[in-house]
């Protein structure tokens, strides 16, 4: 993407994607940030004809390097019985996923979060995460896999 629009952000990416759709009548986009602001209200051109072909090589390189398709929204966080940062670990799994070279530091962060809440291995299964998970994540089976690979 950056080969073809440099200038673009992938959120500049994303709301020309959106806006590009048919039946897509108003774009809105979370901002946390004034020059966010300033971004989304450039004028923005509709993609291109040869540019959803690029958004989607693009979107197979980053799903191939996700473990978890979490977006980080903590729905699942508060019903944790045990109080696991279910999000928080999900972002360290994907990390050390795409760059297992990483985990040197990465383990310790995860160490340090872990000691004021639960453990990845601490969960019981219970399920009552997955099911306010608007991605429809199975989250027991990847706080497992999260557990494999921050706590081994």
């Amino acid at each position: 993407l950056r080969g073809a629009r440099p200038e673009d952000s992938p959120s500049r990416w994303a709301l020309r994607f959106v806006q590009s759709l048919e039946n897509v009548k108003v774009c809105l986009s979370g901002m946390n940030a004034m020059s966010q602001v300033e971004e989304n209200m450039q004028d923005m051109e509709p993609v291109s004809e040869e540019e959803p072909a690029l958004l989607k090589k693009a979107c197979g390189i980053i799903n191939a390097q996700t473990a978890v398709p979490c977006t980080g929204c903590r729905y699942c966080a508060a019903h944790c019985p045990k109080g696991i940062l279910i999000p928080d670990y999900f972002k360290m799994l994907n990390e050390i996923t795409r760059f297992p070279q990483e985990g040197w530091k990465i383990k310790p962060a995860y160490a340090s979060l872990a000691k004021g809440h639960g453990k990845a291995s601490d969960c019981v299964k219970c399920g009552a995460c997955a099911r306010h998970c608007p991605q429809y994540i199975h989250i027991p089976d990847f706080i497992a896999m999260a557990a494999e690979k921050l706590e081994g």
